[in-house]
């Protein structure tokens, strides 16, 4: 087993492939960077990071259609800031991508519960869920070198 996952290493080292352009993500570092229950199915968390990619993906088609005309063969080769030899775009969409998949999963996870706190659980789900959804919208955003929305509140 590996660390405190409780998953196999063969569970943790799988390829979720992409389109070619954008990068291929590593189960392992959704379940363990976003704190995925132990619970879940390898497929179940597999089809909800796929989900993520396509719906991230079809955000950035315009953008992806910009860079491909610039020469961009893969998101990795659009210019931009790199650090730790990984180009900030490239860190910027495995957050959108892993934010989308963990709201897209919160849900499954409250319907997994069947405890009198279920309920509550299934109401915090939903404000979980939006949380993580308004993340992967902001992390496209930045992609798309947009500015993210302001709330203002009065005192």
């Amino acid at each position: 087993m590996a660390g405190w996952t409780g998953k196999s290493d063969e569970y943790l080292n799988v390829d979720i492939h992409n389109d070619g352009f954008y990068p291929d993500l590593i189960l392992g570092d959704f379940q363990r960077d976003y704190r995925i229950p132990s619970e879940f199915y390898q497929d179940t968390v597999t089809v909800h990071i796929e989900l993520a990619m396509v719906e991230v993906n079809q955000e950035l088609l315009q953008a992806k259609m910009e860079w491909t005309l610039r020469g961009a063969k893969q998101l990795s080769e659009v210019v931009g800031v790199v650090m730790d030899s990984e180009n900030v775009l490239v860190m910027y969409y495995k957050r959108a991508v892993f934010c989308r998949a963990k709201a897209l999963l919160l849900p499954q996870f409250a319907t997994m519960t069947r405890t009198p706190n279920a309920e509550h659980a299934a109401i915090e789900s939903e404000h979980n869920e939006a949380h993580w959804f308004n993340e992967s919208q902001r992390w496209v955003r930045k992609i798309l070198d947009k500015p993210g929305s302001y709330s203002m509140h009065l005192l």
